[in-house]
């Protein structure tokens, strides 16, 4: 009788503080990580901190797509907290597209569009900030077999996104938006959720809802942020 082959697990680390624990030590490589929550509860500097950590702890390039925020305001978020996203944009390590709602309305071939930049710059990480407001700019009008095009869309981005080898990942997505949100949590291989904390001295939570190919945590841990990044707290610690 023939023995399979086993595949070990490559994990990648976010390097934020107090994550990659709860994970046993990284992500598994090829993942689609849906980051979901309400708006201001850490989605964005959540992906901001693993793009920089990607770029000086791993050497790695990271494309980062927004349909909500404009390079600048990006760059100078990341500035509060140490975060020089501007050295590697300017070096080419760090690739900003942002959009606008009359760039996307124009956009026939809008995949087409996002793989020549994968193609072309060769990221290992790739962050989509968000798939609300992306998904929300292509219309959600319903066509007349009964699907939306929200459903269409969503389908097809992640069959697309899928085809990538050897890269993570991650999508920022709108929890309040449950149209886009739940088919979306269906699609991902992995929900990190975020959420506000009324009663903790942290204001935030965090916790990992699924992660396929992994054992992980799936406890609710706070979430601190410090003037230079996150901290996710251990249960029952300080």
């Amino acid at each position: 009788m023939g023995r399979k082959k086993l595949y070990a697990t490559t994990r990648i680390k976010t390097h934020i503080k107090g994550f990659d624990e709860l994970t046993q030590g990284g992500i598994p490589n090829e993942s689609i990580i849906l980051l979901s929550g309400a708006p201001g509860t850490g989605k964005t500097i959540f992906s901001l901190e693993v793009a920089y950590n990607a770029l000086k702890n791993d050497k790695e390039k990271v494309l980062y797509l927004s349909f909500e925020e404009k390079k600048n305001a990006l760059i100078t978020q990341a500035d509060q907290f140490g975060w020089d996203l501007k050295k590697y944009s300017d070096n080419g390590k760090l690739k900003i597209v942002a959009y606008d709602s009359e760039e996307i309305a124009s956009k026939i071939s809008f995949f087409t569009d996002i793989h020549f930049f994968i193609d072309s710059i060769k990221p290992k990480k790739i962050i989509i900030d968000s798939l609300t407001s992306l998904t929300f700019l292509l219309g959600s009008e319903y066509k007349s077999d009964g699907t939306s095009n929200v459903d269409t869309f969503l389908y097809q981005f992640f069959k697309n996104l899928k085809k990538k080898e050897d890269v993570l990942i991650y999508l920022i997505s709108q929890i309040d938006r449950t149209d886009i949100d739940i088919p979306a949590r269906y699609m991902a291989d992995s929900i990190i959720e975020f959420k506000e904390e009324e009663y903790s001295e942290f204001g935030r939570s965090v916790c990992i809802k699924k992660m396929r190919r992994t054992q992980n945590d799936k406890n609710v841990h706070m979430l601190e942020m410090s003037k230079t990044g996150l901290r996710v707290h251990k249960l029952g610690s300080d």
